[in-house]
């Protein structure tokens, strides 16, 4: 009883660890799909074709609205796609969506050239490039914030006996410069197999300190 009640208080716990991730997950789709949507957005409006609808999500409709073009924008409860309904009166139900104003209801799809056709085809694609291209940009000039590698040295450790305390920022290890704890990582994976000391340099309270681990 006692094994299944941790398994269970694991199990929960991980969950609950993991909904973050989820949430962030769901934010990405929900942007990108918005992107990705809008693309095809714009080009129908500039192409001159009613746009019916424009709508992020699947599912049951949490809220819509209207412009003074007469599009529906709405949001729906799955946040996993989402789609532009352009007027054609070709579909069987053409009849249902076709806008009062006799302006509007000559914008129809069908009379588009193919080349508005593919442009409207690849305005999604071409959103979510710009998107990312954006993101890169931004990463780019903006920088990445990378955790400096403090120590947290524990009692019986070969660090302890060597001197470091927790708190310590490492600097170096065996004389190369290390930033961060991928990269003091990568030079403890270069010693796999070595016998010897390792040199780590560390600063502690803007004093360089040293020490020597057998």
């Amino acid at each position: 009883m006692d094994l299944l009640l941790n398994l269970f208080s694991d199990a929960f716990y991980a969950l609950l660890a993991a909904l973050p991730y989820a949430f962030y997950a769901l934010l990405a789709v929900f942007v990108l799909v918005t992107f990705h949507e809008a693309g095809h957005f714009l080009i129908a409006r500039w192409s001159g074709v009613h746009v019916v609808r424009f709508c992020v999500g699947f599912g049951k409709r949490l809220c819509a609205w209207r412009d003074k073009h007469g599009t529906e924008f709405a949001i729906a409860a799955i946040p996993l796609g989402g789609y532009v309904r352009l007027y054609d009166r070709r579909d069987a139900d053409a009849a249902q969506h076709e806008p009062a104003d006799p302006v509007l209801a000559q914008r129809s799809y069908d009379r588009l050239n193919p080349q508005w056709r593919i442009a409207i085809a690849l305005g999604g694609p071409v959103a979510n490039f710009l998107l990312a291209f954006v993101l890169y940009w931004l990463v780019a000039v903006i920088g990445t914030a990378v955790a400096k590698p403090i120590a947290t040295v524990a009692a019986d450790s070969a660090l302890h006996q060597a001197g470091m305390r927790s708190g310590e920022e490492i600097v170096a290890v065996d004389g190369e410069a290390v930033e961060s704890w991928s990269e003091i990582g990568m030079a403890l994976v270069a010693r796999l197999g070595d016998s010897g000391e390792i040199e780590v340099d560390t600063l502690a309270d803007g004093h360089p300190r040293s020490y020597t681990v057998a």
